[in-house]
Protein backbone atom coordinates (compact mmCIF):
# COMPACT_ATOMS: atom_id res chain seq x y z
CA UNK A 1 0.00 0.00 0.00
CA UNK A 2 1.20 3.68 -0.81
CA UNK A 3 1.27 5.70 1.96
CA UNK A 4 -1.19 9.11 1.01
CA UNK A 5 0.04 12.52 0.55
CA UNK A 6 1.47 13.99 3.97
CA UNK A 7 0.70 17.66 4.85
CA UNK A 8 1.99 20.11 2.66
CA UNK A 9 3.48 18.98 -0.73
CA UNK A 10 4.86 19.55 -3.89
CA UNK A 11 2.56 18.48 -7.20
CA UNK A 12 4.41 20.74 -9.92
CA UNK A 13 6.29 23.93 -10.75
CA UNK A 14 3.56 25.78 -10.05
CA UNK A 15 1.02 23.78 -7.63
CA UNK A 16 1.63 22.31 -3.98
CA UNK A 17 -1.09 20.17 -1.97
CA UNK A 18 -1.85 19.82 1.39
CA UNK A 19 -4.61 17.32 1.71
CA UNK A 20 -6.02 15.69 4.98
CA UNK A 21 -3.98 12.57 6.16
CA UNK A 22 -4.15 11.51 9.88
CA UNK A 23 -7.14 13.52 10.20
CA UNK A 24 -9.14 16.05 8.09
CA UNK A 25 -8.96 19.27 11.00
CA UNK A 26 -7.31 22.26 11.32
CA UNK A 27 -8.05 24.47 13.95
CA UNK A 28 -7.63 28.57 13.25
CA UNK A 29 -8.25 31.14 15.55
CA UNK A 30 -9.63 28.65 17.92
CA UNK A 31 -12.20 27.27 15.65
CA UNK A 32 -11.95 23.86 13.94
CA UNK A 33 -12.25 23.53 10.67
CA UNK A 34 -12.60 20.64 8.67
CA UNK A 35 -9.65 20.43 5.50
CA UNK A 36 -11.88 19.29 2.01
CA UNK A 37 -10.92 16.25 0.42
CA UNK A 38 -9.43 18.45 -2.32
CA UNK A 39 -6.99 19.98 -0.18
CA UNK A 40 -6.45 23.59 0.89
CA UNK A 41 -7.17 26.36 -1.39
CA UNK A 42 -4.25 28.73 -2.68
CA UNK A 43 -1.71 26.46 -3.31
CA UNK A 44 -1.81 26.63 -7.29
CA UNK A 45 0.63 29.40 -9.80
CA UNK A 46 2.88 31.46 -7.45
CA UNK A 47 1.72 34.21 -9.56
CA UNK A 48 -1.36 34.52 -8.25
CA UNK A 49 -1.64 33.85 -4.69
CA UNK A 50 -2.11 35.47 -1.12
CA UNK A 51 0.89 36.98 -0.04
CA UNK A 52 0.63 38.47 3.64
CA UNK A 53 -3.26 38.62 3.41
CA UNK A 54 -3.22 40.49 0.08
CA UNK A 55 -4.56 38.66 -3.07
CA UNK A 56 -3.26 38.06 -6.37
CA UNK A 57 0.52 38.69 -5.39
CA UNK A 58 3.74 37.13 -6.83
CA UNK A 59 6.25 35.35 -5.26
CA UNK A 60 9.92 36.56 -5.03
CA UNK A 61 12.19 34.31 -6.33
CA UNK A 62 15.18 32.48 -4.64
CA UNK A 63 13.14 33.59 -0.72
CA UNK A 64 11.90 31.55 1.67
CA UNK A 65 8.33 31.62 2.94
CA UNK A 66 6.18 29.93 5.86
CA UNK A 67 2.68 29.14 4.69
CA UNK A 68 -0.44 29.66 6.48
CA UNK A 69 -3.93 28.09 6.26
CA UNK A 70 -7.06 31.16 7.24
CA UNK A 71 -10.17 31.18 6.93
CA UNK A 72 -11.20 33.45 3.39
CA UNK A 73 -14.99 33.84 3.81
CA UNK A 74 -15.32 30.25 4.44
CA UNK A 75 -12.61 28.18 2.59
CA UNK A 76 -9.97 27.36 4.23
CA UNK A 77 -6.77 29.39 2.06
CA UNK A 78 -2.95 29.85 1.98
CA UNK A 79 -1.86 32.57 2.75
CA UNK A 80 1.87 32.79 2.05
CA UNK A 81 4.71 35.39 4.48
CA UNK A 82 8.02 35.77 5.32
CA UNK A 83 6.79 36.28 8.63
CA UNK A 84 8.25 33.63 10.79
CA UNK A 85 5.90 31.54 13.37
CA UNK A 86 4.90 31.73 16.95
CA UNK A 87 2.85 29.79 19.28
CA UNK A 88 -0.41 31.04 20.16
CA UNK A 89 -1.05 32.75 23.90
CA UNK A 90 -4.43 33.86 22.93
CA UNK A 91 -7.44 31.91 25.08
CA UNK A 92 -9.18 29.43 22.80
CA UNK A 93 -6.16 29.30 20.20
CA UNK A 94 -3.19 28.61 23.20
CA UNK A 95 -1.04 26.07 21.87
CA UNK A 96 -1.41 26.85 18.11
CA UNK A 97 1.38 27.47 15.54
CA UNK A 98 0.73 30.99 14.06
CA UNK A 99 1.81 33.78 12.14
CA UNK A 100 3.81 35.54 14.60
CA UNK A 101 1.37 38.36 16.00
CA UNK A 102 -1.97 37.19 13.52
CA UNK A 103 -4.16 34.36 15.13
CA UNK A 104 -6.02 34.14 12.35
CA UNK A 105 -2.99 32.41 10.17
CA UNK A 106 -2.06 28.74 11.26
CA UNK A 107 0.92 27.35 10.30
CA UNK A 108 0.84 24.42 7.24
CA UNK A 109 4.39 24.54 6.48
CA UNK A 110 7.19 26.44 4.91
CA UNK A 111 8.64 26.94 0.86
CA UNK A 112 11.78 28.78 -0.52
CA UNK A 113 11.02 29.63 -4.23
CA UNK A 114 13.45 28.62 -6.84
CA UNK A 115 15.27 31.13 -9.28
CA UNK A 116 12.58 31.50 -11.56
CA UNK A 117 10.33 32.29 -8.62
CA UNK A 118 8.84 28.94 -8.83
CA UNK A 119 8.16 25.66 -6.65
CA UNK A 120 10.94 23.15 -6.13
CA UNK A 121 11.39 19.49 -5.19
CA UNK A 122 14.25 17.88 -6.96
CA UNK A 123 16.86 15.68 -5.32
CA UNK A 124 19.25 18.68 -5.18
CA UNK A 125 16.34 20.99 -4.03
CA UNK A 126 14.38 19.90 -1.28
CA UNK A 127 12.33 23.26 -0.80
CA UNK A 128 9.05 22.27 0.29
CA UNK A 129 8.35 21.37 3.87
CA UNK A 130 5.18 20.35 5.91
CA UNK A 131 4.59 21.50 9.63
CA UNK A 132 1.98 18.39 9.30
CA UNK A 133 3.25 14.99 8.73
CA UNK A 134 6.80 16.04 7.17
CA UNK A 135 8.27 12.65 6.23
CA UNK A 136 12.00 14.61 6.44
CA UNK A 137 13.93 14.59 2.99
CA UNK A 138 16.81 12.91 1.43
CA UNK A 139 18.82 14.94 -1.54
CA UNK A 140 21.67 13.89 -3.61
CA UNK A 141 23.61 14.75 -6.21
CA UNK A 142 24.76 13.23 -9.53
CA UNK A 143 28.75 11.74 -9.27
CA UNK A 144 31.06 14.22 -10.54
CA UNK A 145 34.27 14.20 -11.91
CA UNK A 146 36.83 17.21 -11.45
CA UNK A 147 39.80 18.31 -13.00
CA UNK A 148 42.72 18.55 -11.56
CA UNK A 149 42.66 20.74 -8.01
CA UNK A 150 45.26 22.64 -6.85
CA UNK A 151 46.68 22.24 -2.88
CA UNK A 152 44.30 23.91 -0.68
CA UNK A 153 42.78 23.78 2.76
CA UNK A 154 39.47 23.71 3.20
CA UNK A 155 38.12 24.05 -0.01
CA UNK A 156 34.78 23.50 -2.07
CA UNK A 157 35.35 20.56 -4.63
CA UNK A 158 32.87 21.80 -6.93
CA UNK A 159 29.55 24.05 -6.60
CA UNK A 160 27.96 20.97 -8.78
CA UNK A 161 28.06 18.99 -5.50
CA UNK A 162 25.46 21.28 -3.83
CA UNK A 163 22.56 19.89 -2.66
CA UNK A 164 20.22 22.79 -1.48
CA UNK A 165 17.33 22.07 1.27
CA UNK A 166 15.43 23.79 3.96
CA UNK A 167 15.18 22.62 7.38
CA UNK A 168 13.33 22.67 10.49
CA UNK A 169 14.89 24.75 13.71
CA UNK A 170 16.88 21.97 16.05
CA UNK A 171 15.94 19.10 12.95
CA UNK A 172 19.12 16.62 12.65
CA UNK A 173 20.58 16.89 9.48
CA UNK A 174 23.04 14.27 8.15
CA UNK A 175 25.59 15.20 4.87
CA UNK A 176 27.87 12.80 3.56
CA UNK A 177 30.47 12.94 0.66
CA UNK A 178 30.99 9.28 -0.86
CA UNK A 179 33.57 8.56 -3.96
CA UNK A 180 37.14 8.28 -4.97
CA UNK A 181 40.10 10.53 -5.25
CA UNK A 182 43.61 10.51 -6.22
CA UNK A 183 46.93 13.09 -6.52
CA UNK A 184 49.85 13.05 -8.99
CA UNK A 185 52.02 13.23 -6.20
CA UNK A 186 53.44 10.72 -3.76
CA UNK A 187 53.67 11.11 0.27
CA UNK A 188 50.51 13.85 -0.11
CA UNK A 189 48.10 13.62 2.27
CA UNK A 190 44.20 14.36 0.97
CA UNK A 191 41.74 14.84 2.93
CA UNK A 192 38.14 14.87 1.84
CA UNK A 193 35.31 17.10 4.07
CA UNK A 194 31.09 17.75 4.32
CA UNK A 195 30.37 21.09 5.36
CA UNK A 196 27.22 23.58 4.91
CA UNK A 197 27.07 26.83 3.58
CA UNK A 198 30.27 27.43 2.09
CA UNK A 199 31.84 26.10 5.60
CA UNK A 200 33.59 22.59 6.13
CA UNK A 201 32.69 20.75 9.45
CA UNK A 202 35.77 20.81 11.81
CA UNK A 203 37.83 17.89 12.92
CA UNK A 204 36.46 16.00 15.73
CA UNK A 205 32.93 16.86 14.88
CA UNK A 206 32.65 14.54 12.25
CA UNK A 207 34.09 11.44 10.05
CA UNK A 208 36.43 12.41 7.65
CA UNK A 209 38.83 10.19 5.00
CA UNK A 210 42.86 11.23 4.72
CA UNK A 211 44.93 9.08 2.50
CA UNK A 212 48.45 9.17 1.83
CA UNK A 213 48.90 9.47 -1.98
CA UNK A 214 50.89 6.91 -4.11
CA UNK A 215 51.05 8.83 -7.41
CA UNK A 216 47.81 8.96 -9.53
CA UNK A 217 46.54 5.60 -7.37
CA UNK A 218 42.85 5.59 -6.77
CA UNK A 219 41.81 5.70 -2.88
CA UNK A 220 38.22 5.02 -1.51
CA UNK A 221 36.26 7.98 0.22
CA UNK A 222 33.53 8.46 2.63
CA UNK A 223 32.79 11.61 4.81
CA UNK A 224 29.88 12.42 7.22
CA UNK A 225 28.85 14.43 9.34
CA UNK A 226 25.63 15.67 12.07
CA UNK A 227 24.02 18.67 13.07
CA UNK A 228 21.29 19.56 14.95
CA UNK A 229 22.25 23.23 15.23
CA UNK A 230 21.32 24.61 11.76
CA UNK A 231 19.46 27.79 11.68
CA UNK A 232 15.78 27.28 10.43
CA UNK A 233 15.48 27.87 6.54
CA UNK A 234 17.86 27.82 3.87
CA UNK A 235 20.98 25.51 3.62
CA UNK A 236 23.19 23.93 1.33
CA UNK A 237 25.78 20.65 2.10
CA UNK A 238 28.51 20.17 0.06
CA UNK A 239 31.91 18.39 -0.25
CA UNK A 240 35.42 20.11 0.98
CA UNK A 241 39.04 19.01 0.49
CA UNK A 242 42.78 20.02 1.98
CA UNK A 243 45.84 19.04 0.22
CA UNK A 244 49.24 19.10 1.47
CA UNK A 245 50.75 19.31 -2.14
CA UNK A 246 50.29 18.55 -5.93
CA UNK A 247 47.16 18.30 -7.58
CA UNK A 248 43.90 15.87 -6.86
CA UNK A 249 41.08 14.82 -8.83
CA UNK A 250 37.82 13.41 -7.03
CA UNK A 251 35.30 11.40 -8.41
CA UNK A 252 32.34 11.87 -5.95
CA UNK A 253 28.61 12.69 -5.00
CA UNK A 254 27.03 14.15 -2.27
CA UNK A 255 23.63 13.10 0.33
CA UNK A 256 21.80 15.23 2.72
CA UNK A 257 19.26 13.76 4.47
CA UNK A 258 16.69 15.61 7.39
CA UNK A 259 13.51 14.54 9.53
CA UNK A 260 12.25 15.99 12.84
Amino acid sequence: MVRPIQGLTFTSATALSFAPYNGDIIRIQGVVYQIPSAGIAGLGNPNSVFLNGVAAQSLVLNTLYYVYAFNNSGTITADFSTTAYAIDSTAGNIGTVIKNGTSSRSLIGMIRTNASAQYASSATQRFIRSWFNDLGIVGKTGVITTGSLGTATNTEISTSLRVEFLTWSGEPVHASVIGFGFNNTAGVSVTLLPGFDGTAETAGSSRFDTFTASINASTALSSATDKNDLSEGYHFATGFYTTSGGTSSFTVATQVAAKR
